[in-house]
C-alpha cells in the first residue's frame, strides 16, 4: 500500500509517468492482496534498517510490472526498481511507514473486533448474573457480598478499556515518516510528496494518518512503537486477569470454588477421564506471557537508535505483528469456547 500510494503521488507531482504508475500500483495491489508472497525470503533478522526488505518489495514490484507489460523478468522494463518503483524514497523512511501502516491497519482490522466480541459477551454475562450473589474476595480471603454480576461488570470493563488501549494505539502510528528520504532532510525527494502520500494512505485504509511533525524524530526514534507495546502489554496484564479468574472461579468443581462451570472444551486429561481443564484460560494466559515478552523486545529495540536511525525495525515490526496476531486469535477463541459457554452454579454462590 505504501508503494501504491507512492506511485500515485509521484505521478499526480509529473515525477512518475502514468502508464509507470498505473503497473506499479496493479503490482502493489497485487501484493496487498496476498499474490506473489512466494517471492519475499528475506528473513526477520536481517539489516536493521529493512533495506533487504524494501529493495525485495521494489524487485517484485518492478519484475511484476515487466510481466504486465509482456517484458521479460528482471530486464526493469518498462518500470524500473530503484529510479520507479523507490522514487522519492529510502529504505530509512520507507519501512518505518510500512511498520505503521501495517500495524494500526491489523490493531484496527483484527484485534478490535475481536475485543469488541469480548466485551460484548463478558458484558452479556453480566446481565445474565446480575441476582446470583456471591462472596467477595480481596487478598484471597472473604470479603464482603457482591454479585457475580457486578463481577462480570469490572471484566466487561476491563474489555472496553483495552478496545480505548488498542485506538490509542492505532492514533499514535498516525504520524508516517514517508518524505524524509535518508535522514530525515527530505533529500532528493518532493516537498509536497509526504502529504500526498499521505492522503492517499487515508483514501485506501480509513485511518488518519499524517505527515511526521517532524521527520528526524520520525527516523531517528521509535518512541511511537514503544508506546504501542506498552498499551499491547496492559492489554495482555487485562486479558490475563480476566482468564485467570474464571480459571480460579471455575475450580474444583467439588473441593475448589465451584463458582463458576466451564464448557466442556477439552473434556478429560490422558488419565482422569471426568476431569474438565480450564484449556481456553490457560491458553489466554500464555498468549498473554507471550505477548508481554514480545513487548519488552520492542523496548529494547528502542534504544537501538543510533543518531538519525533506528536499526532494529524489522524486530520490531515482527514483535508487533506477532503480538495483535496472537492476541486477536486467543482473545477471540476465549470469547468462542469459554466466555460464550459459561454458567454459574448458583447453589453454590449462595
Amino acid at each position: 500500500l505504501v508503494k501504491l500510494a507512492c506511485a500515485k503521488a509521484n505521478e499526480s507531482l509529473g515525477r512518475l509517468t502514468p502508464d509507470k504508475s498505473l503497473l506499479i500500483q496493479q503490482a502493489a495491489r497485487e501484493i496487498a492482496g496476498g499474490r506473489l508472497l512466494d517471492h519475499f525470503p528475506v528473513d526477520v533478522f536481517q539489516t536493521g534498517s529493512g533495506t533487504s526488505s524494501n529493495i525485495n518489495a521494489n524487485e517484485v514490484i518492478a519484475n511484476r510490472a515487466s510481466q504486465l507489460a509482456g517484458e521479460p523478468l528482471g530486464s526493469h522494463k518498462p518500470v524500473h526498481p530503484n529510479d520507479d518503483v523507490n522514487l522519492g524514497q529510502s529504505s530509512n523512511d520507507v519501512i518505518p511507514t510500512a511498520l505503521h501502516v501495517s500495524t494500526a491497519l491489523i490493531l484496527t482490522l483484527r484485534l478490535r473486533p475481536a475485543l469488541v466480541g469480548l466485551c460484548n459477551a463478558l458484558g452479556a454475562k453480566s446481565r445474565d448474573f446480575e441476582d446470583i450473589v456471591k462472596i467477595g474476595r480481596t487478598h484471597l480471603m472473604d470479603a464482603t457480598p457482591i454479585t457475580l454480576g457486578q463481577v462480570f461488570s469490572g471484566y466487561a470493563t476491563q474489555a472496553a478499556k483495552a478496545l480505548e488501549r488498542n485506538q490509542r494505539a492505532v492514533a499514535a502510528l498516525e504520524e508516517l515518516a514517508i518524505g524524509g528520504t535518508a535522514v530525515g532532510t527530505g533529500i532528493n525527494g518532493h516537498p509536497d510528496f509526504s502529504a500526498r502520500v499521505c492522503r492517499i494512505l487515508v483514501e485506501e485504509t480509513g485511518i488518519s494518518f499524517v505527515e511526521a511533525r517532524n521527520h528526524f524524530e520520525a527516523q531517528a526514534a521509535r518512541d511511537d512503537a514503544i508506546e504501542v507495546a506498552g498499551h499491547l502489554a496492559t492489554i495482555s496484564a487485562s486479558m490475563a486477569k480476566i482468564a485467570g479468574d474464571i480459571r480460579l472461579l471455575a475450580s474444583g468443581p467439588r473441593s475448589g470454588l465451584g463458582e463458576l462451570l466451564l464448557p466442556a472444551t477439552q473434556p478429560g486429561s490422558s488419565i482422569m477421564p471426568g476431569k474438565v481443564n480450564p484449556v481456553m484460560c490457560e491458553m489466554l494466559v500464555q498468549v498473554c506471557l507471550y505477548v508481554q515478552g514480545l513487548s519488552q523486545t520492542v523496548i529494547a529495540c528502542g534504544r537501538e537508535g543510533y543518531f538519525e536511525l533506528n536499526t532494529s525495525l524489522p524486530l520490531i515490526a515482527h514483535c508487533l505483528h506477532e503480538s495483535v496476531h496472537a492476541l486477536a486469535n486467543g482473545v477471540t477463541r476465549f470469547t468462542e469456547a469459554c466466555v460464550h459457554g459459561l454458567k454459574a452454579d448458583e447453589a453454590r454462590c449462595q
